[in-house]
C-alpha cells in the first residue's frame, strides 16, 4: 500500500505551558527570559516535596467546561487546551472539522506517568480494592490524544 504525504500539512500549533497557553505572549516572554514561578508541592504518598512551575487556572477554563472532560486528568485537560488553541490558530472552529479527515499528533514529556503511579500506589497499598476506576483510563499512554480526538470528532490518526 502506497501512502501518500502530498496533502499532509501544518495548519495551527498550540500549547499549555507554566507561562501561559498564548503562542505569541508565550514565544516573547521566553525571547524575552521570562522564567514561570517554580513552586513546592507535596506527594501524594510519602513525605516528598517536588519543585513545580503550575500551568496558570485561567488557560484550561475552556476544557474545564467540557462535559466529557469532568474526570480527565490534568495532563489531559492541558492536552485538550493546546488541541482547541491548535484549532483556533489554524482558523477553524471545532464544528468544522467533525468528521472531517484530520489527523492529531500531540506532544509531551512525561504523559499520564503520574496517574500510573498513582493507580499502582492505590493497589500496593490497599491491594484491589485500591485501584481506582477514575484513574485507570488515564493510565493508557494515547489518553490524552484519544480526548482530543472524540472532543474534536476526529477520524485521522491520532498519535
Amino acid at each position: 500500500m502506497k501512502t501518500v504525504f502530498s496533502s499532509a500539512r501544518i495548519l495551527g500549533a498550540g500549547w499549555v505551558t507554566p507561562l501561559g497557553g498564548d503562542l505569541e505572549g508565550v514565544t516573547q516572554a521566553i525571547l524575552g527570559g521570562e522564567v514561570a514561578e517554580v513552586v513546592e508541592m507535596a506527594a501524594s504518598i510519602g513525605d516528598s516535596i517536588f519543585l513545580t512551575m503550575q500551568v496558570p487556572g485561567e488557560v484550561l477554563e475552556r476544557t474545564a467546561r467540557e462535559p466529557r472532560m469532568r474526570r480527565s486528568s490534568l495532563i489531559s485537560h492541558c492536552a485538550v487546551g493546546a488541541a482547541l488553541a491548535c484549532v483556533e490558530d489554524a482558523g477553524f472552529s471545532v464544528e468544522d472539522l467533525v468528521g472531517k479527515r484530520v489527523s492529531i499528533f500531540y506532544a509531551t514529556s512525561d504523559g499520564g506517568v503520574i496517574y500510573t503511579r498513582r493507580f499502582y500506589d492505590g493497589v500496593y497499598l490497599k491491594g484491589a480494592a485500591g485501584a481506582s476506576p477514575l484513574l485507570f483510563p488515564e493510565t493508557v499512554h494515547n489518553a490524552p490524544s484519544s480526548h482530543i480526538a472524540a472532543l474534536l470528532g476526529l477520524s485521522g490518526e491520532s498519535l
